[in-house]
């Protein structure tokens, strides 16, 4: 038997191949447009576009940081300076004082947070947390215990505001006032903050 090669069944399927058209030839490119501007006399050129501040740099001036006005109360009747006080003494002036601060309202009001590792007030056990500490020490509140002392009966009064503090129980004084404001009003704001805590002192007899 002889064996002979024939056309597959897909080839007697398939649509006769037409002639193939040649493709036209692809036109030249366009030169690149020069996007800059002819100065009458031809001997120049400025560009169109000119590089112009964003809308950031508008409205992202940076303000000034506030210096703190402070004035410091020394010591409280009955109690010995800061520096010869005995832990005893430092957690009295701390619940003396806190006990005023809190009792102020209006824009005076505010919570108090003790140092950390700091187990003298009872409704902060340990002190602030890490968060606090971090944004008090940003807006330059925050402050150490001296050497050879410890957290106890230590801590920062703040306002709802975060522009009115009391430092208590700092290296040299019982309670230091701290008012983020500047000229004259800084002054009003220290003189009412100041008559706040001396009238709830009084208060507390």
């Amino acid at each position: 038997v002889s064996y002979h090669l024939q056309p597959s069944v897909g080839t007697w399927m398939m649509a006769k191949p037409q002639a193939i058209k040649a493709l036209p030839t692809p036109a030249a490119a366009a030169p690149a447009q020069d996007f800059r501007k002819k100065a009458s006399d031809g001997a120049s050129a400025k560009p169109v576009f000119a590089m112009t501040p964003s809308v950031g740099t508008w409205v992202s001036r940076p303000q000034p940081l506030l210096r703190p006005q402070t004035a410091s109360m020394t010591c409280l009747k009955g109690l010995r300076r800061p520096a010869a006080m005995a832990v005893q003494e430092r957690t009295e002036v701390e619940r003396v004082l806190t006990q005023a601060l809190l009792e102020m309202g209006g824009k005076l009001e505010g919570d108090y947070f003790p140092l950390q590792g700091s187990t003298s007030f009872f409704l902060r056990p340990g002190g602030m947390t890490q968060a606090e500490k971090l944004t008090m020490q940003s807006s330059r509140l925050l402050f150490e215990a001296p050497p050879g002392s410890d957290a106890n009966g230590r801590g920062i009064f703040c306002s709802a505001s975060k522009t009115v503090a009391v430092q208590v129980n700092t290296q040299d004084a019982h309670a230091r006032f701290i008012v983020f404001k500047e000229g004259e009003q800084a002054q009003r704001e220290l003189r009412l903050l100041e008559g706040a805590v001396k009238q709830a002192l009084q208060q507390q007899g």
